[in-house]
């Protein structure tokens, strides 16, 4: 089969998970020896060589930025209309079998795809239960739910127009397909789970231990993302002194590239606060206790996966771990509250033995059922390849 992934820009390098997505689906259907291509704005050089490496072909949507500002195509919607990316994918897509459509900004051009392809409108995650769970963060002042209120109208009127040129619609998890039928009864979801290359991320046999400092804590994320910063600050200064008050030797590593200033100010001899790091699984293979304190956010949190693909153990909340097959004391530690995660943590910190059991567990769990490609199977199997 032949596939075309598009998307707004150039989708490397990797620094959010949009993008590790859609590299690792595109690189994985290539090595099934499907024939991919990637057809985006302004592509590097740098893009075009890494994912020529991997067997896809990289094409010019335009050569430069898509617009940001300026008409939208649909009535308050968040996305600017670029007509010279409409017409260059109304060139590009003839003789593709499967166009897949990388996010809400590209699904507004879902109209100029060759008529002969199928589409396939990768959501990843369902922005109206984004909406909700933001408004229970108590972010809810009245500006906000003004600016959620005009976002919702503006993905209903997309949604509305766009999607009666699509085929299916996918999502990580089955919590963002059910949200999404629930407007949509009648559209194909096709539930198609991130996955994680546990090759890359298994740890080497001569592993140095913990930091010399104490036992670490880690969370990880790119942080510019509001729902990993608010996660962050909630560890930091409500999670934190809880794990102090039995672990005073512990050190919190906040580990991801552009934290905010404010994120910056909670640094201190105990708080780390990294910044962009060259390889992120050194931190990972060398801590104590991965933390996840996700407050909000939808879909499967590629975190989770590589710290379990690193043999890692996690502490993490429901939220963290929605879409993926998270057993409560087998492959993590659950917890809701502050007291509940510091518990757990300190549970952990002090017992190795339960530490390697859950980190062994979580690693099995994801060489079993989250694979990149099992993934690019369930597209092949929706499709017909």
């Amino acid at each position: 089969m032949k596939w075309l992934f598009i998307a707004a820009e150039c989708p490397w390098p990797i620094i959010h998970g949009r993008w590790l997505r859609v590299y690792h689906l595109a690189r994985t259907l290539a090595a099934r020896g499907e024939r991919v291509d990637v057809h985006c704005c302004l592509p590097t050089a740098e893009g075009i060589e890494a994912y020529g490496k991997v067997g896809v072909g990289m094409v010019v949507g335009i050569g430069r930025k898509h617009v940001d500002r300026g008409r939208a195509l649909h009535r308050f919607s968040m996305f600017a209309h670029d007509e010279d990316f409409g017409l260059s994918i109304a060139r590009q897509t003839p003789g593709y079998d499967v166009v897949v459509l990388c996010g809400s900004r590209v699904l507004q051009y879902a109209e100029q795809v060759d008529r002969t392809c199928k589409i396939l409108f990768d959501m990843v995650d369902d922005s109206f239960l984004e909406f909700a769970r933001r408004k229970q963060t108590g972010r809810t002042g009245l500006r906000e739910r003004l600016r959620l209120f005009k976002n919702r109208l503006g993905k209903v009127n997309l949604e509305r127009d766009a999607l009666r040129f699509v085929d299916y619609t996918s999502f990580v998890s089955r919590e963002d397909c059910t949200s999404f039928n629930a407007r949509h009864p009648r559209h194909h979801t096709l539930l198609v789970p991130n996955g994680v290359d546990v090759g890359f991320f298994a740890p080497p046999a001569d592993v140095p231990p913990v930091a010399a400092e104490g036992p670490t804590v880690v969370f990880t994320g790119h942080m510019s993302n509001p729902n990993n910063e608010l996660a962050a600050t909630w560890l930091v200064q409500e999670i934190a002194p809880l794990i102090w008050k039995g672990r005073p030797d512990v050190l919190i590593q906040l580990v991801g590239a552009e934290p905010s200033a404010a994120l910056r100010a909670l640094a201190s001899e105990r708080v780390a606060v990294t910044g962009r790091v060259e390889d992120i699984r050194p931190y990972l293979w060398n801590a104590g206790v991965i933390l996840l304190s996700m407050k909000s956010g939808t879909g499967i949190k590629n975190k989770l996966l590589e710290a379990w693909a690193a043999n890692a153990p996690v502490v993490a909340t429901p939220l963290a771990c929605q879409g993926v097959p998270a057993e409560n004391g087998a492959n993590l530690l659950l917890g809701n509250s502050p007291e509940e995660l510091a518990r757990a943590t300190c549970e952990l910190l002090a017992n190795r033995g339960k530490r390697q059991a859950l980190a062994d567990r979580g690693r099995e769990t994801v060489v079993r059922e989250l694979t990149w490609g099992a993934a690019a199977a369930r597209l092949n199997a929706a499709f017909g390849g």
